[in-house]
């Protein structure tokens, strides 16, 4: 499976290369089964993401679709989003490496997902979402 890791950023945006990545595997029906059911659920990081720029799962879905494979032309439509500025951008970029780490954003279910999703390797105290899901795919923090 190739997708990009949670901090690589598009549009200067981390995540959003990793969420293309995921969207692609949707729309041609390859999305692993670990991922798919956490696929843009409001609880998930692409839920999160979503949230926070204010997209819904269609529009994302759909102009990562009509983009013909092309990333460019999804950073294009991202940036061109009423929501999306470089100051919400800069936000998220300091808030999303943090998410699921004890006092911030998503701890506790970054907790329940450390039980019950990603039980394969022992969890570090104190790891980041991102830093979880680089363990589960394989990658040293």
């Amino acid at each position: 499976m190739n997708i990009r890791r949670p901090q690589e950023r598009l549009a200067d945006c981390c995540w959003l290369g990793r969420f293309i990545d995921k969207a692609r595997l949707f729309i041609s029906e390859e999305l692993p089964k670990d991922y798919a059911p956490f696929f843009c659920d409001r609880r998930a990081m692409d839920g999160t993401f979503l949230r926070f720029f204010k997209l819904s799962k269609e529009t994302f879905v759909e102009a990562v679709r009509s983009s013909a494979g092309d990333d460019r032309l999804v950073e294009e439509w991202f940036l061109a989003q009423p929501t999306v500025t470089k100051e919400r951008i800069d936000k998220w970029n300091k808030l999303a490496p943090d998410i699921g780490r004890p006092g911030n954003l998503g701890c506790e279910i970054l907790e329940w997902a450390k039980e019950h999703v990603y039980t394969s390797y022992p969890n570090p105290e104190g790891a980041s979402a991102f830093e979880v899901m680089d363990l589960d795919e394989g990658r040293h923090l």
